[in-house]
Formats: structure tokens, C-alpha cells, sequence
């Protein structure tokens, strides 16, 4: 019984720290941090279908973000894995870590209440028109 004394502080702080309720500042950075996750455990099982889930592709047109379509789940370029967490980035992004090191910079944004990692289309080199969708983009310097 003498450990009782000892635990119930410690007990009260654990109770106090769960009820407690997140700020709005709080709360993104936590649906970021496991949005990445996701995406993260996504790309290195290579599942297309959470793919399709967290990853929205942006408007040539000025239109609103769209989630990926089936054809253009094979466009989807991750190269260098397996990934791992990075940490947070400047505003709007976080970092990944590629499997050679190389950190990459992941944009989101809130749509429809979920926060989305932002790809873009781009066309490789050589005019040969073949376009794929990238998810990253190089990280600045530390």
C-alpha cells in the first residue's frame, strides 16, 4: 500500500493529460503526424488503395483538389524506399526520409474536414510526353 501514494499523482497527471482537449493548432499537427504516417506505411507496403485514400491530385484548371483515379494509381513515382518519419517541415508540409537518406518535403492540405498529401503531375524530359505523379518534393537544407 505504500505505493499508492507514490502512483496516484502520476495517475491524476495520465487521466488529467487525456481528458484535457487538444487546441486547433494541436489537433492538425496531430492529424498531420498520422496522415504521414499513414502515407508513409502506405508507400512502403506499396497499398494503392490507402494511396487513393490520403493522396489528392491538383487542378491544372484552377479547380478544387480530387482523389486520385484508378489509371492514375500507376503514375503514382516513390522512388528509394523503404520511408520513415522526418518530422514536421515549414508550414503546410512535413518530411519524409527515403531509404537512401534523402529527405523529401510532403505538402497537405485540409479538404473536406481531412487533412491530404498534395501530388502534382509532371511530365518527364525528352518530349517524350510521358507524365507521372509525384508526391514529394526535394527538402530544403536544415
Amino acid at each position: 500500500m505504500r505505493i499508492l501514494p507514490l502512483l496516484l499523482p502520476i495517475l491524476l497527471f495520465a487521466v488529467s493529460a487525456c481528458t484535457s482537449k487538444l487546441s486547433e493548432d494541436e489537433l492538425v499537427a496531430a492529424k498531420a503526424d498520422q496522415t504521414l504516417r499513414n502515407l508513409i506505411a502506405g508507400m512502403n507496403a506499396k497499398n494503392l488503395p490507402v494511396l487513393q485514400k490520403l493522396v489528392v491530385l491538383t487542378s491544372t484548371t484552377g479547380g478544387k483538389p480530387r482523389a486520385l483515379r484508378n489509371p492514375e494509381l500507376k503514375q503514382v513515382v516513390f522512388n528509394h524506399p523503404p520511408y520513415s518519419y522526418a518530422g514536421p517541415g515549414k508550414p503546410g508540409t512535413m518530411l519524409i526520409k527515403d531509404g537512401q537518406g534523402g529527405r523529401h518535403a510532403v505538402r497537405m492540405i485540409v479538404l473536406d474536414d481531412a487533412l491530404k498529401v498534395v501530388a502534382a503531375r509532371r511530365s518527364l524530359g525528352g518530349g517524350a510526353g510521358v507524365q507521372v505523379i509525384s508526391l514529394m518534393e526535394p527538402a530544403p537544407p536544415k
